[in-house]
């Protein structure tokens, strides 16, 4: 066997080891991050269900039959007649801010 030869598949070897280690090194990675990956998605789904508990027990908590009863009768809440409503097309949300007075159109 040449000198040569030898070295090449000295050197062939090592880099093939070399190669093969990383790759090892890489499925390690990615299983340790999968494994995060499972646990953050376990947590958000507990706070989902926490937050989604605290919500119901707060919304059952509020009788709005009462605050309604106390906005009309202490407060002077009034219901909006007919002509006091005016409605607007926006496009570019769910509202609309006023920046000057509303226009009468009489």
């Amino acid at each position: 066997m040449n000198f040569a030869y030898v070295i090449f598949l000295t050197a062939a070897a090592v880099a093939t080891l070399f190669v093969c280690v990383n790759y090892l090194q890489l499925q390690a990675a990615n299983t340790a991050h999968r494994k995060n990956v499972t646990v953050l998605e376990s947590q958000l789904s507990s706070l989902k269900l926490a937050n989604d508990t605290k919500y119901d027990e707060t919304m059952a908590s509020v009788d709005l039959e009462k605050i309604k009863d106390i906005a009309i009768n202490e407060l002077g809440m009034v219901y909006a007649q007919e002509g006091q409503i005016i409605n607007y097309n926006s496009q570019d949300g769910d509202y609309v801010r006023q920046y000057e007075d509303v226009p009468t159109n009489k």
